[in-house]
């Protein structure tokens, strides 16, 4: 996409043109691309016009494109899953340590992944085993329902010890109690904090589940 100077410029030929502000650009203004699966059916339809130029149905809705601008009714929604996320991370940490468990578990399964391990195992550091059958990742999931720091750099170190014997593309420590900020400095850990787990529990369809797990 790009704007276009207005001044018409006559060429050789007798056509007529219009030189173009800059250059040629599949970003919009605040530089994230303007990819085809992120445009409305209405915007791509013009695709297959064979000139260089041509009117657009919806104006409106390209120069907002164009713009990096959201749509109120989107910008509306968005507000409306944050407050859900808020709201849903106070029902989480009602759940009991082994409904939490199978909570995450669930999260997972719906991204794919199955479980290569019973529940309610008693396997030392390994709550949740997984692969992912199509490309054969295996991870593994630590669960907490409530932690704190010192727990959290014990299992760093013991992850690191199962590392260093045993195949794991990826580890994870989940945990929804209290609200803190964990960082790791190991490459294969993934934290998931209780603004993450009930990102993932709207984002999964779990907000079902999880209400009538405590209701």
């Amino acid at each position: 996409m790009f704007r276009k100077k207005k001044e018409v410029v006559g060429i050789d030929n007798g056509e007529k043109e219009k030189m173009v502000i800059g250059e040629w650009s599949n970003k919009s203004i605040d530089g994230k691309p303007l990819l085809a699966d992120n445009l409305s059916g209405n915007l791509l339809k013009t695709q297959g016009f064979q000139g260089t130029i041509c009117n657009v149905d919806d104006l409106e809705y390209l120069v907002r494109k164009i713009n990096g601008e959201e749509l109120p009714e989107v910008i509306e929604v968005k507000e409306d899953l944050r407050r859900l996320e808020f709201s849903l991370a106070a029902c989480i940490q009602k759940l009991m340590p082994k409904d939490f468990e199978v909570f995450i578990d669930l999260i997972f399964r719906q991204a794919g992944y199955l479980r290569t391990n019973s529940i309610g195992g008693v396997q030392k550091d390994k709550d949740i085993e997984l692969i992912a059958p199509v490309t054969g990742e295996r991870i593994l999931v630590q669960v907490k329902s409530a932690t704190n720091l010192k727990q959290f750099q014990d299992y760093e170190d013991r992850f690191e010890e199962i590392d260093s014997s045993e195949s794991y593309d990826k580890f994870y420590y989940v945990f929804h109690s209290p609200k803190l900020n964990l960082q790791s400095n190991m490459e294969k850990l993934e934290v998931w904090n209780l603004d993450k787990v009930a990102e993932l529990a709207v984002s999964s369809g779990l907000v079902p589940w999880i209400l009538n797990k405590i209701n």
